[in-house]
This record gives C-alpha cells, sequence and structure tokens, in this order.
C-alpha cells in the first residue's frame, strides 16, 4: 500500500487537519500589513506551514492505515478491522474507486465469511475502477471468493478471466502473487489438486503474515482433502483452527476436524 493511497483512503480523516493547516497558512498572507510583516515574508511563513501540514498529514494516515491493517492482515479480527475501516473512511466511493480500499474490504469480508458482500465489493470496483490499477488483484480475490462460497465453476471462469486481463501486460510484484494464487486456487477448485499441493505448500513455509499463512494452510489441508491424503488434511486443518482465530476459515477447519481429534 502506498502512502498516496493512504492519503486517499484516509482523507476524510485527515482533511480536517490539513484544513486547519490551510486556514493557518492563508493568515502570515491575509494579515501581513497587521503583523508587521512584508508579503513575502508572509508568503514564506505560509509554504512552511502548508509543507508541515502535508507532513503531518501524510504521518497521519499511514498510522491510521497501518494500525487498520494490522488488525486483519495480524491480529486476525476482521469485523473489527471492517469496524475501523467505516469509521475511519466511511465512504462508499473509497471502495469502488480505490484498489487498496476495495480490495481490503473485500478480503475482511471474506475472512468474515460474508461471501455476498465481498463479492459485491469486489464489483463495484471493477465497475467503476479509472484504469487498470488494482483490476489484476481485484480479479484474482474474486477466484477465492467463488471457491470458498462453493461456486467453484464461477471460480474457474473468473480465472479465465483474470488470464485474459494479463495479455501484454508487464505486472507488478503484487499482481504476480495475486495472479499465481488465483490460478492455484482455480486449479483447485477444478478438481486438480496435485497440481496445488506443492504450491500450497511452499506458501504455508514462506509466509510470515498469519492472514496469508492460515489463508494458505486452508487451501493446502483442501488439495489434501481432495486428494484422500486425510492425515495430512487433519493435520493442516488443526494449524488453521488453532491459529486462525476469528476468520470463517479458522472455523470451517475445526468442523472439519474429526470429534476425537
Amino acid at each position: 500500500m502506498s502512502k498516496i493511497e493512504n492519503i486517499a483512503m484516509l482523507y476524510k480523516k485527515t482533511s480536517i487537519l490539513y484544513g486547519l493547516f490551510c486556514g493557518g497558512a492563508v493568515a502570515p498572507i491575509a494579515f501581513a500589513y497587521r503583523l508587521n510583516i512584508s508579503f513575502w515574508i508572509g508568503l514564506v511563513i505560509a509554504a512552511v506551514i502548508l509543507a508541515l501540514g502535508t507532513v503531518v498529514s501524510y504521518w497521519l494516515a499511514g498510522r491510521i492505515s497501518s494500525g487498520i491493517c494490522r488488525t486483519l492482515f495480524v491480529e486476525l479480527e476482521p469485523e473489527r478491522a471492517l469496524g475501523r475501516f467505516e469509521k475511519e473512511v466511511s465512504s462508499k466511493n473509497a471502495t469502488e474507486q480505490s484498489p487498496f480500499a476495495a480490495l481490503f474490504v473485500s478480503q475482511a469480508y471474506l475472512a468474515t465469511g460474508d461471501f455476498k458482500s465481498a463479492e459485491q465489493t469486489l464489483m463495484a470496483f471493477l465497475n467503476k475502477a479509472d484504469g487498470d490499477r488494482g483490476k489484476i488483484n481485484a480479479m484474482s480475490c474474486l477466484v477465492t471468493v467463488y471457491v470458498l462460497a462453493g461456486k467453484l465453476e464461477l471460480a474457474v471462469n473468473a480465472y479465465k478471466k483474470v488470464e485474459s486481463e494479463l495479455s501484454g501486460k508487464t505486472l507488478t510484484e503484487d499482481e504476480k502473487a495475486a495472479t499465481e494464487t488465483a490460478k492455484y486456487t482455480a486449479l483447485l477448485a477444478a478438481g486438480k489438486a496435485e497440481e496445488c499441493v506443492d504450491y500450497f505448500k511452499a506458501e504455508c513455509t514462506h509466509q510470515k503474515e498469519n492472514f496469508r499463512y492460515v489463508t494458505m494452510c486452508f487451501r493446502l489441508a483442501e488439495a489434501y482433502t481432495a486428494l484422500g491424503n486425510a492425515p495430512e488434511a487433519e493435520h493442516t486443518y488443526r494449524i488453521v483452527a488453532e491459529n486462525g482465530k476469528n476468520l470463517y476459515i479458522a472455523k470451517e477447519a475445526a468442523q472439519r476436524l474429526t470429534p476425537e481429534q
């Protein structure tokens, strides 16, 4: 997430503070005569105040957005993350036009098991997105939404749309990771679990972010289940159930463990 997106996403939160700085910047120019300073000195003071306001607002937006992200991706509390997001931003346009906002909200909905809201958020963004920024990530995320919702055919078709979008494009590292995950998730949905195990196993091994780790473990457990490897599936479901805290997949994993486990 770039700092520019921090500012865009949290404009409502920081605009009041920045507005105060802007108002303060006008004062040295408007009242230069009464303050017994030249217009040019007033202009310099105004520029300094505006620069300071930009830096402070920049910093504040970053701190707020980092805290909101940590609530979901590290602390694994999707409902609280959604509450914080709505409190700080509460803007429909944010989720429809900002890639970060759309992806964050859809993943939070997905983490609570609210697949309909996750799909609607992503579709709203894709229908109103200006340009390609975030489009591939959103389309890739749709694959996961459909798989968890049990709409396997839609998941496979969603990835086909991702593939058609990739032609002739240079992807960022984030887009490469998203499309690769979507690819193997779609293969799992298509009943080709044997082609997915190594990828999900590698992702589980190398992931440090809690949210990504338990998500990949859940996919791996699903792949083991599809292959009939019950011991490995139960072991991996247990990892998700014990480490997934308030995530929907943790509850699902717990239900799939045998009673005597």
